[in-house]
């Protein structure tokens, strides 16, 4: 048995940038959550995902309740979406080909 870093359909070059599309939407939660994971390891993503959590914490209400401060804190903003035809690109690494395996068929290799 070989020890190739190709998951079964998917032609993927390990420890490099991969481009993905999605071209069938999933059918189980699971499935969503984790291409929505695999999506938000975008560096463009992750820069957005922290500048927003550096605003949201100015940005907090905070107000008395029951003699001590409370502090209101905003929902987070979701920047990525799972939808088909959603193109995104990643660093592929040895730590992320179980998730990749996982939602296979859901992808394609641009």
């Amino acid at each position: 048995m070989s020890n190739s870093p190709e998951i079964k359909t998917m032609p993927v070059t390990p420890n490099a940038e991969n481009t993905f599309t999605i071209v069938r939407r999933p059918l189980k939660e699971s499935e969503r959550k984790t291409l929505e994971r695999l999506m938000t390891m975008q560096k463009d993503v992750q820069r957005g995902r922290a500048k927003l959590a550096e605003r949201r914490s100015r940005e907090n209400v905070v107000h008395g309740r029951g003699g001590r401060d409370w502090v209101v804190r905003k929902t987070v903003t979701k920047l990525v979406h799972v939808e088909i035809g959603q193109t995104f690109t990643i660093h592929v690494s040895h730590n992320i080909l179980p998730d990749l395996r996982s939602v296979e068929q859901y992808l394609e290799v641009a």
